[in-house]
């Protein structure tokens, strides 16, 4: 084999190489930021973001019997670190140490250049008393941009099942 020839199969394995380091980063990324939600580290979860936009739309049925829908959108650090501090959602009583977020296996990431996008199905559990129960199951698109070498969340859009929006977002 020739040097060209050899030149230009090592760059093909390069870019094959660069491809799954960040479909692996993206997906560690994404379930970086669950772990964050079940684990109350709002700090090391606001990191995981640019200045970023947390659009929700999401019915959650707790063990208790209560019940609540959230259609709204958050923007910009200050408004990322309200939602992730709200006492009637993420600092809930009973909440932490007792939820799972789970992005799911079914996920498909596209990257191109220093931007990122990935779906994935999203499902919440809750564990009350030694039962698990589903608090909601929905789909996510998320947008990702590389800054200073590291991915961080642009957006998460997250759509529940059985809502018109559910297969738009899925793409």
């Amino acid at each position: 084999m020739d040097d060209a020839v050899t030149a230009r199969r090592l760059a093909e394995i390069e870019l094959r190489l660069g491809a799954l380091e960040d479909d692996k980063a993206v997906r560690e990324l994404i379930v970086r930021h669950d772990y964050c939600f079940d684990t109350m580290r709002d700090e090391d979860w606001l990191e995981l973001w640019t200045d970023g936009t947390y659009d929700l739309l999401s019915t959650l049925r707790y063990p208790d019997g209560s019940e609540r829908t959230v259609a709204q959108v958050w923007r910009g650090p200050d408004q990322l670190r309200q939602f992730i501090s709200d006492p009637d959602t993420h600092h809930r009583r009973g909440f932490y140490g007792h939820s799972m977020h789970v992005a799911g296996q079914e996920m498909v990431v596209a990257v191109a250049g220093d931007t990122a996008t990935a779906t994935s199905y999203s499902l919440l559990f809750q564990e009350v008393d030694g039962s698990l129960s589903i608090l909601s199951g929905a789909n996510s698109r998320w947008t990702l941009r590389r800054v200073d070498g590291s991915w961080k969340l642009q957006e998460r859009r997250r759509r529940q099942v059985g809502t018109p929006e559910f297969a738009a977002n899925l793409g």
